[in-house]
């Protein structure tokens, strides 16, 4: 089976991270999903970002969490990129889901919850079952505490933690590990007896964020299940190649 592939903060290799442009970009090719990051704002607005301040991609400074949306929208989140991009905002949550489903409904959403904040998870599950979409999502989070409460809300979707470097050991949580349905590995970590641990396990692999043939082809020796990318352009290209096909 070839890994689903779903597009790392939108397209982001060629457009602005997490921003409508990255998402409706991604989603003129044949992707499988779209992967994002949600944070709250200072007035309790959920907005798309993986940084916890807007220093790295706006032409402001400051934190996200300390910021109004109507402060974050004045912000320039695309001139950083390219010149080409000037004026492109930071989306709110629902801005987003409603972009998807006038673009494609039917797209799967890897929704990573960025903060150890409870309310923003339930804010997000939220928006998530008034668009009607509980029925194509994951919920992903390094924070333990987010994925025990994504089991607790909504415990029909499924949960995406990340491994260790290496492999775990008898001194780690085993409760942890019985919280996941899906397990993600930075591709240049992944090997062939980590993907076995936890497909052994019936934990499925995301790999991130291959964009070259030599890493695309390490995803697949280790035939894991989905491959997130900045480059979902490579990865497809690669993907429809004969010498990669099963």
């Amino acid at each position: 089976m070839k890994p689903q592939i779903i597009a790392h903060r939108g397209w982001s290799g060629r457009y602005p991270e997490n921003t409508i442009l990255a998402f409706e970009k991604a989603l003129e090719l044949p992707v499988d999903g779209l992967e994002f990051d949600l944070r709250r704002t200072a007035d309790g607005e959920i907005v798309l970002s993986h940084e916890p301040d807007v220093n790295m991609h706006s032409n402001g400074t400051g934190l996200i969490k300390d910021l109004t949306l109507k402060e974050l929208k004045k912000l320039d989140f695309g001139i950083k990129k390219n010149e080409m991009f000037a004026g492109t905002r930071i989306p709110e949550f629902n801005e987003f889901l409603d972009a998807v489903i006038a673009k494609r409904p039917d797209v799967w959403l890897a929704v990573e919850l960025k903060e150890d904040d409870e309310e923003l998870a339930r804010r997000a599950f939220k928006a998530l079952e008034e668009h009607n979409l509980f029925g194509q999502c994951s919920i992903i989070s390094f924070k333990s505490n987010m994925l025990r409460a994504a089991k607790k809300y909504v415990p029909e979707l499924p949960r995406h933690g990340f491994s260790t470097l290496n492999l775990p050991d008898e001194g780690d949580d085993p409760e942890y590990l019985s919280l996941l349905n899906r397990v993600g590995i930075n591709i240049n970590s992944l090997n062939l007896k980590i993907a076995e641990f936890y497909h052994s396990r019936g934990v499925k692999i995301d790999t991130w964020a291959p964009g070259t043939p030599a890493q695309y082809a390490v995803a697949r020796a280790c035939q894991i299940d989905f491959v997130t990318t900045n480059d979902p352009d490579i990865i497809l290209d690669l993907q429809s190649k004969k010498s990669y096909l099963d």
